[in-house]
């Protein structure tokens, strides 16, 4: 397969239906072939010009060569379906007609009614009919009905049939795109918590595919010997980095960690300390912040940044509450700084030596600072010596932050 094929070869394309009520007799059928074949019509133009697939190409869609009202043209129907590569099947009638001679009776294919919301000969009772044949036959299918009743000559779909077909469409196309592929399932429980197991008779009964299973400790040992095909590896991660763009990857939980360890520790230490320097006379508040705050912004640093600025937010408020008081406040901005945190952060990308390069290579001073420097900052602001200073955010980056 070259660069340009589709995971997906042979797509499967949709069959339409139109369902009659047979009777020849007093020209019943007759009379319904028009309206019949036109909600067939209508229902191809829908999809055709609204889903496409995965390549881009528009749905294919595929009708029945003549009205379904009885048994020798299901048959025929479901001949044609299968030299055509239908994987989806929906059925379009307005009127009542014979159910078990009209019904799709395709073991895996994934199958919708829509009955036409009329006033003569309404497709209700039909629907409600042959959805229970369906379900008596373990072969589910889905009923699309309108909200509204229509004219028998209407030929309008309305918007929540539109939403319903369209939305069936997409689902039937997915399972039938999926059948006979691989389903990989990487490791097994996660910790043992119930109901994480994935279901493999789910994907083999309802969906039609292979499970595969592998340990996710024979992923990291083929990883670490490199027993993969490098060239497959470029293209599979170019296409990911492409396709799958990172989001804002983060939870409640996440967030407030670190609300409470970077906002609320403060908060409180502060609240518990200035009745005690009010009583002292006055005293020198030192928050610890960062550049990555309201100074600039880091990749993949959302939470931290955001809690980070809040400290400077709360530095700032505390020094103007107090400074009558005689009480400064404020907030040390570190950049990289060589603390155990970091060579954490390091070990955890993978590639310990790169990502310090990648770190040092972002310094304009070449470096990464020193946990001493910081410390003589917050001596400084501790001391007399700087008695004239509140309220204001010291940046110790190393000029990262003007670089």
């Amino acid at each position: 397969m070259n660069e340009q094929q589709s995971w997906v070869t042979n797509l499967p394309k949709i069959g339409i239906r139109p369902i009659i009520d047979g009777r020849y007799s007093g020209g019943i059928r007759e009379s319904l072939e028009d309206q019949v074949m036109n909600m067939a019509k209508a229902a191809k133009e829908l999809i055709t010009k609204e889903l496409k697939y995965p390549n881009g190409n528009p749905v294919e869609c595929i009708i029945a060569d003549e009205c379904i009202g009885g048994i020798a043209e299901t048959a025929a129907c479901a001949e044609k379906f299968e030299q055509e590569n239908v994987g989806v099947s929906l059925s379009v009638t307005p009127c009542w007609c014979y159910g078990f001679e009209t019904m799709d009776m395709h073991p895996t294919t994934p199958k919708a009614v829509w009955g036409f919301n009329g006033t003569e000969r309404p497709g209700a009772v039909y629907l409600a009919a042959v959805l229970a044949a369906h379900a008596q036959k373990g072969r589910p299918a889905f009923g699309i009905y309108g909200r509204n009743v229509q004219d028998a000559g209407d030929t309008e779909i309305p918007q929540d049939v539109r939403e319903k077909l369209l939305s069936f469409s997409r689902a039937g196309l997915a399972v039938a795109m999926l059948r006979g592929k691989t389903y990989l399932s990487i490791g097994g429980s996660s910790m043992g918590i119930v109901g994480s197991v994935v279901s493999h008779d789910f994907f083999e009964q309802y969906l039609g595919m292979r499970v595969d299973s592998v340990d996710m400790i024979e992923i990291q040992r083929r990883i670490e010997q490199e027993i993969y095909d490098p060239v497959e590896y470029e293209r599979a991660l170019a296409w990911t980095k492409e396709n799958c763009i990172q989001g804002f990857d983060a939870n409640d939980e996440e967030l407030e960690f670190a609300v409470s360890l970077n906002i609320k520790s403060m908060f409180h230490s502060i609240q518990a300390a200035i009745p005690l320097m009010i009583k002292k006379g006055g005293g020198s508040i030192i928050n610890i912040s960062s550049v990555v705050s309201s100074i600039i912004g880091a990749p993949n640093r959302f939470i931290y940044g955001t809690t980070k600025a809040g400290v400077i937010g709360l530095t700032k408020s505390v020094a103007v509450e107090y400074v009558k008081e005689g009480i400064r406040c404020n907030a040390i901005c570190p950049g990289t700084v060589d603390t155990p945190s970091l060579h954490s952060r390091l070990k955890d990308t993978g590639d310990y030596e790169k990502a310090k390069k990648d770190f040092i290579a972002r310094q304009p001073l070449g470096r990464v600072g020193r946990s001493d420097e910081i410390a003589s900052l917050a001596l400084y602001l501790s001391s007399d010596e700087s008695m004239f200073t509140t309220g204001q955010t010291h940046i110790i980056d190393g000029g990262w932050s003007v670089g």
